[in-house]
């Protein structure tokens, strides 16, 4: 469906209270027309390379990346030059969108992703774009 706008991300936003009421429940749904997604496993010590031919982050829409242990995310470049440097946490995602009151924090198109894992497990690594190439 790659180019139909008719790719989505679903967002949903809960919190609950001091007593375990629930006090917001939203969902959002955003949109694209095209949409990049990886998973893959980087050995201990061990640094993958991802292609992703290019991501132009100002018609980016939704964005996450996460990782069951801690890993060094780079954009564009095995040192971040001409890109980012992401620190992920284990098990807290990193995500954006635009329907969010900030703005993309991803900041230069992207190429390549390059994972650094520095623990002593296999981490597993997920992320995923969506992009809206119809505007």
């Amino acid at each position: 469906m790659a180019g139909t706008g008719q790719l989505s991300h679903i967002w949903t936003t809960s919190v609950k209270n001091d007593t375990g009421g629930n006090v917001v429940a939203d969902t959002r749904t955003i949109i694209g027309s095209n949409e990049f997604n990886e998973l893959i496993t980087i050995g201990a010590g061990l640094t993958a390379e991802i292609d992703c031919g290019s991501l132009a982050f100002a018609k980016m829409t939704s964005l996450f990346l996460t990782s069951d242990v801690a890993v060094n995310v780079f954009t564009n470049a095995a040192d971040g030059t001409g890109g980012q440097v992401i620190a992920l946490a284990a098990k807290v995602a990193y995500g954006w969108n635009n329907k969010e009151p900030t703005t993309n924090p991803i900041t230069a198109n992207i190429t390549k992703i390059f994972v650094t894992n520095p623990g002593a497990t296999t981490a597993t690594f997920r992320c995923g774009f969506l992009l809206n190439l119809l505007v």
